[in-house]
């Protein structure tokens, strides 16, 4: 029998051995958006990314988000290109986007569209 190792140290092999994998440093992933969560202090945004089968959590960093041309909402289909990992505190694996785009709409017409809308309302 080995000797048992701490959750923590359990996490951070998890995580070293998901980040050393090529195939999960940049990936293209697509779903639909749930969950949607924009923190208004830090500016990250939070979502879970679906499909008729699975889901899994996604962040999208401040500095990332605002690279944005479009506003991603709640049933939304998307493609990310992402990084897999653990989020060590939690245990549980993520995506870490760095890029998003609408899947099957462009993001200027899908941004000119949600400004439309916008003033409209107005």
């Amino acid at each position: 029998m080995s000797r048992p190792v701490p959750v923590s140290r359990l996490n951070g092999y998890v995580k070293s051995k998901l980040e050393g994998d090529e195939k999960l440093r940049d990936l293209l992933v697509s779903g639909e958006i749930s969950n949607f969560n924009r923190n208004q202090r830090s500016g990250h945004i939070y979502f879970v990314l679906k499909d008729s089968a699975a889901a899994v959590r996604a962040v999208l960093f401040r500095s990332y988000a605002a690279s944005l041309r479009f506003a991603p909402e709640n049933g939304m289909k998307v493609v990310v290109r992402c990084t897999v990992s653990l989020y060590e505190r939690d245990g549980s694996y993520q995506l870490y986007v760095r890029e998003m785009i609408p899947d099957g709409t462009g993001a200027l017409y899908l941004a000119y569209e949600q400004l439309k809308a916008k003033l409209a309302a107005e």
